[in-house]
């Protein structure tokens, strides 16, 4: 429908990404101030874990109690995403599986059915929109509550984009273009 009122693809991605975004700001607003709640409680809890590592019974009640105290829902920060995750898998999907997008031009990208390799170095390709999608994770990743502070997972956080990166490298332009539109916007 986007695509009647803007007819080039890569704008008809963009904006509908942005749509899709302005809807569920709410969601995310909700999602985002759990997160922010929790954080400020990890503190205590870390301390509820230490006095009561031996009786999960206890550890259990005086946790529930501070969520409680502090007006806190463990699923506040997840449960507004994972109504949200259908309608981003389906345009994904939607994305993956379109044959307008072929030989479809957007700024540098000839086909967004296809990687946006703008070079090669060293025998690899140069695909600018994962690039810009690994960085702008790395941000967002900088920029979110971390709800813990556990060095393990703060590790594996420190990772994500990177595997972002790895994983996003050969989708097509269409795909990176959606998800890099996403993360900004985020």
């Amino acid at each position: 429908w986007i695509h009647y009122a803007v007819p080039n693809w890569g704008l008809a991605i963009i904006c509908t990404t942005l749509a899709l975004k302005l809807l569920f700001v709410p969601l995310t607003l909700a999602a985002s101030r759990s997160a922010k709640r929790m954080q400020k409680i990890q503190p205590e809890l870390k301390a509820i874990n230490e006095k009561y590592k031996d009786n999960p019974q206890k550890k259990n009640t005086a946790t529930m109690e501070l969520f409680k105290q502090h007006k806190v829902n463990p699923m506040g920060g997840c449960l507004p995403l994972l109504i949200t995750m259908p309608f981003f898998f389906g345009f994904y999907k939607m994305l993956y599986s379109t044959a307008e997008l072929r030989f479809a031009p957007f700024l540098w990208a000839h086909d967004l059915s296809a990687p946006d390799t703008i070079g090669h170095l060293l025998g690899l390709p140069i695909n600018i929109l994962p690039i810009l999608l690994g960085i702008t994770s790395f941000l967002q990743m900088r920029l979110t509550p971390q709800p813990t502070v556990d060095t393990a997972q703060a590790r594996m956080m420190m990772f994500t984009p990177l595997i972002f990166l790895f994983f996003c490298y050969s989708y097509s332009c269409a795909l990176s273009l959606y998800s890099t539109t996403n993360g900004i916007f985020t």
